[in-house]
């Protein structure tokens, strides 16, 4: 289920701020919802970020 890997994403979005993957599969996971706002306010966060999509950290926390 979506919503179980919303923490997971909140986790890779404190450790790594300047990564926008996080917040573009927050986007992900809202947009399965009925909570647009939130949907449309994570890739605007993601776009603001310097890094470049990085999801190295999805596989390392997988492993945990």
């Amino acid at each position: 289920m979506e919503a179980d890997a919303l923490p997971w994403v909140e986790r890779l979005i404190v450790t790594e701020p300047e990564n926008p993957a996080g917040r573009y599969w927050k986007a992900q996971i809202f947009a399965g919802t009925e909570k647009p706002k939130a949907a449309l306010d994570a890739p605007r966060a993601a776009t603001g970020t310097k890094g470049k999509p990085d999801p190295h950290l999805r596989d390392r926390i997988a492993e945990r």
